[in-house]
């Protein structure tokens, strides 16, 4: 285990380490997709009603939320490479904070309401698993896959869980307007001050070095990363991948709904899938932390495939929970892969950037691929389309996985391209001196 000349020593669990892991799982739990996405749906009928706006004319802004997050979620994770991951997290969850509460003012013109979720869109990109998981892989390294899949997986699910009932109760007791004024308190009053508290970069990170058996020492730059196939290809499945299974998830209850059956078995279902998806991550991670590729999510992203066809084929509740918690084992794979695999590939010194180009694809995934459905839908009376494009994509996201190479076999090539960089910087070097001689 590498030791830094500050006596800090990664993977260890100290009260600022413990600290950092409870930070970060309650950043993750008060961050944009818990916070804006999972709450959504509550304020729709109640906003609707209000001003007479259509649901297309809400549901708008999810699709501009996905556009935004394009651009916003690489600047924030570069900010954090740049200004550090704590400044950024900590100044993003003031500014977070105070967008949620401007929501109370939102007036019947509708641009106006676009407006001021195209504010909280940008600053929900500061205040992200993007910065957190830069700020949770510093203090760890062997162990670094279950520590991400517990602040970010576990983090985030019960976020998804607790807080759209929150919300729901806020709205039916206080109205919407205030149920945005509460969504910002707990912000501003439970996770601004735990992230004050115990949200810390680990001491000397640049020197703990993990060795070139765990990960590049300084890693790529963003242009480098994106000059590699296997960005893209993880960026590809994990786009793919995320994009079909919220699709699947956003038009559920209607499927369920169209076929007699009642909304209680799909809101089940997604129960089922939202505890798996929290709960794998750490699984995954952890498996993640023990083997030396990442094809080992492949058969648990393709997992999804069985969960899509139980509930397809079946009108039985106990089999579309089942469903559920399949195709939330093959979303937690896929979302438990890409921070551990970001950092073993490219390494720390422009994580937060890349991290955030492909997190910012995601988001575009899971705004467009919903859309698609609805259009489909739409179009021919049936989901069967769609969800048969659902399948297409978890299958693709699954063989793209499997060509992934070694971590090893990438830490390879990495110091090669080093190697090459540096002979090419010595080569004028010596000209020079050549010609001073001369």
């Amino acid at each position: 285990m590498a030791k830094s000349d500050s006596g800090f020593q990664p993977d260890r669990f100290t009260p600022a380490s413990v600290g950092v892991v409870a930070a970060c799982a309650l950043g993750n739990f008060v961050s944009s997709a818990p916070m804006v996405n999972a709450t959504f749906g509550t304020f729709l009928r109640p906003i609707t009603l209000e001003f007479g706006w259509s649901r297309t004319e809400f549901t708008a802004v999810l699709t501009m939320l996905s556009l935004v997050g394009v651009i916003a979620y690489p600047l924030g994770g570069k900010a954090a490479d740049h200004f550090g991951a704590r400044r950024v997290a900590l100044l993003g969850a003031v500014a977070f904070s105070a967008s949620m509460s401007l929501l109370y003012f939102v007036p019947r013109n509708p641009l106006v309401f676009y407006g001021l979720y195209l504010l909280v869109g940008l600053t929900a990109a500061l205040p992200s698993t993007v910065v957190l998981s830069k700020v949770a892989s510093s203090w760890f390294v062997r162990r670094r896959g279950m520590i991400l899949g517990l602040t970010a997986g576990c983090g985030i699910s019960l976020g998804y869980m607790f807080l759209p009932k929150a919300s729901e109760a806020m709205i039916e007791t206080v109205g919407w307007r205030h149920a945005y004024l509460g969504l910002a308190a707990i912000m501003a009053g439970v996770g601004l001050p735990v992230m004050a508290l115990w949200l810390r970069e680990a001491p000397d990170a640049s020197a703990r070095g993990a060795g070139p058996a765990q990960e590049p020492a300084d890693g790529l730059t963003f242009a480098e990363a994106r000059a590699t196939a296997r960005f893209w290809i993880l960026l590809a499945a994990i786009a793919l991948g995320t994009g079909g299974l919220a699709a699947f998830s956003v038009h559920e209850v209607a499927y369920a709904e169209d076929r007699g059956l009642g909304p209680g078995i799909a809101i089940g279902a997604i129960m089922a899938g939202a505890l798996a998806n929290g709960l794998w991550q750490i699984v995954i991670g952890r498996l993640l932390d023990a083997m030396p590729t990442p094809r080992i999510a492949a058969p648990m992203v393709l997992s999804s495939l069985a969960g899509l066809s139980l509930i397809v084929l079946t009108a039985n509740p106990w089999l579309w929970m089942v469903g559920g918690f399949l195709t939330g084992v093959g979303s937690g794979s896929e979302y438990g892969l890409v921070p551990y695999a970001l950092h073993r590939y490219f390494g720390r010194r422009a994580y937060g950037e890349i991290y955030g180009v492909v997190f910012g694809a995601v988001m575009l995934s899971m705004g467009f691929f919903p859309l698609a459905a609805a259009i489909i839908d739409d179009r021919f009376g049936s989901y069967d389309l769609a969800f048969a494009g659902v399948a297409a994509c978890s299958t693709i996201c699954g063989l793209l996985l499997l060509c992934l190479p070694r971590y090893e076999a990438a830490g390879q090539e990495l110091a090669r391209d080093a190697r090459a960089m540096a002979n090419k910087d010595v080569a004028p070097d010596l000209s020079e001196a050549a010609a001073s001689t001369r």
